[in-house]
């Protein structure tokens, strides 16, 4: 039996374990992959040398600690997981491990256009995550593909760096939110709904138009970069009958990351305090990880464990 178990190879899973490690607790790191959607670069057209991603550094020498101890590596997809006897079991594809703690760190999948050879573009002007990639969009022209309310933070956000944006509206989504007309009336944003992306265009290797449709019509828009955020999908599907999920399907948290299920923690896009950077997955598993410390502490003490939250 462990201490804890981390679900999830990303910078929020390698965050926690590298704190987990640093209190010498028995903590095993459960993931089929590692790096999440951390290292994602693009690489638009006259872009000079490689994008920079902060936080990038911090997740290099995570992985680098955690990859000193090899023992404490599980890979593997995580099928199920249960309470039984006080205890967490955790199983993967080839075993079951038990814990007295987990903390849940899968992340989230964007929902895709659905276009053809969409995943070919991911990184050559085509990204689903505004925040990460913002800054290449200074002096460009972009366009923002959703209306969800992260879309629209996104957008506010573009509107500070590029020339012009083209807000492709496929549905209402949060248009109407005091954000939503406030970005309407900024004579830099274009504002295209009920278009939908029927293709996109690339040249040598970088984005360079999209053509989008309306009733039939068919329109062709050039544009630098492509911005892709119809919501996100979160990988919790393993936890939907053993806490709470908000509506769309994100583990709910505290501001210490405790889910509603004593001793099961989460950090990272798989939560409702999504962040979608390095650095905020970072925090977030290293927060995480002092909360499940904690915990585990208390059980040893025979205490309950807010005895041991000192803020």
């Amino acid at each position: 039996m462990h201490d804890l178990i981390i679900i999830g190879g990303g910078p929020a899973g390698l965050a926690a374990a590298t704190y987990a490690l640093g209190t010498q607790l028995d903590v095993v790191l459960v993931c089929a992959s590692f790096g999440g959607k951390a290292g994602a670069r693009q690489q638009l057209a006259d872009q000079i040398g490689p994008e920079h991603l902060v936080g990038e550094e911090a997740f290099k020498g995570l992985w680098h600690t955690v990859a000193a101890h090899p023992t404490r590596i599980v890979e593997g997809l995580v099928v199920g997981l249960f309470n039984r006897d006080g205890m967490f079991h955790v199983m993967t594809e080839g075993a079951t491990l038990r814990a007295r703690a987990v903390i849940v760190a899968t992340g989230a999948q964007p929902t895709m256009l659905g276009i053809p050879h969409e995943r070919q573009f991911i990184g050559h002007g085509l990204g689903y995550s505004i925040a990460t990639h913002a800054h290449l969009a200074a002096g460009r022209e972009v366009a923002v593909v959703g209306t969800t309310a992260r879309a629209l933070r996104g957008v506010a956000e573009l509107v500070q760096r590029a020339s012009r944006i083209l807000l492709i509206a496929p549905y209402p989504g949060e248009l109407d939110s005091v954000l939503g007309q406030r970005l309407r009336a900024d004579p830099r944003i274009h504002l295209l709904e009920g278009y939908t992306v029927a293709e996109v265009e690339t040249n040598a290797g970088a984005v360079h138009a999209i053509l989008v449709t309306r009733r039939g019509a068919v329109q062709r828009l050039p544009v630098q970069a492509v911005f892709v955020d119809l919501g996100l999908v979160p990988n919790s599907q393993m936890l939907r009958q053993f806490v709470d999920l908000d509506a769309q399907g994100f583990i709910i948290v505290d501001a210490q990351h405790q889910t509603s299920q004593p001793g099961i923690f989460a950090a990272g896009d798989v939560t409702s305090a999504i962040g979608e950077q390095i650095l905020i997955a970072i925090g977030e598993g290293a927060r995480a990880a002092q909360s499940a410390y904690d915990y585990i502490l208390a059980q040893r003490l025979g205490l309950q464990s807010a005895v041991l939250s000192v803020r």
